[in-house]
């Protein structure tokens, strides 16, 4: 009996974790575990807007005051040679799970996608949403995963903003 309660005690600690982030993040995160120099952070919505108040980021501040979570995973680009794969690859992956590009800039070098899945429900916003964003470097290739909801306007804004 008490190995069948450790078992449900620890399905259920563990399913909301599996859950939690999308196929396409997940399967990008496992495919490059264990690899030299790759890192992986979680981190909470709350401890994120700490962080950009104390780097004085008021508007990013602002714009993910509704963020739950945020995964990141920094990949060396010899790593993604190696394990031949692509972020193309990678992009075809998050449309087929239904992740869709919603702005695309280059700002000093580096090639920034966002992408957008609309599949996150929340009592506390109807609008929340799960983002990729892909920083695509001349030496890594950075992952992030945002759930929750993000001001469009500072999209659009910031969007504008690189191109001039």
């Amino acid at each position: 009996m008490k190995a069948f309660t450790t078992s449900v005690l620890f399905i259920t600690l563990l399913t909301p974790t599996v859950f939690a982030q999308s196929n396409s993040y997940r399967t990008l995160r496992e495919k490059f575990r264990g690899e030299k120099d790759v890192v992986a952070v979680r981190a909470s919505g709350g401890l994120t807007r700490t962080i950009l108040w104390m780097a004085g980021e008021r508007e990013f501040k602002h714009a993910l005051q509704e963020v739950d979570e945020i995964r990141l995973v920094v990949i060396p680009k010899r790593a993604f040679r190696a394990n031949d794969v692509t972020l193309n690859g990678f992009k075809k992956i998050a449309e087929q799970d239904t992740f869709k590009e919603i702005a695309r800039v280059k700002e000093r070098g580096d090639d920034v996608t966002l992408l957008m899945q609309k599949s996150y429900k929340s009592k506390r916003h109807p609008d929340y949403n799960r983002y990729l964003i892909l920083v695509d470097s001349n030496e890594e290739v950075v992952v992030m995963e945002i759930k929750g909801y993000i001001d469009p306007s500072l999209i659009h804004r910031r969007q504008k903003l690189a191109y001039y």
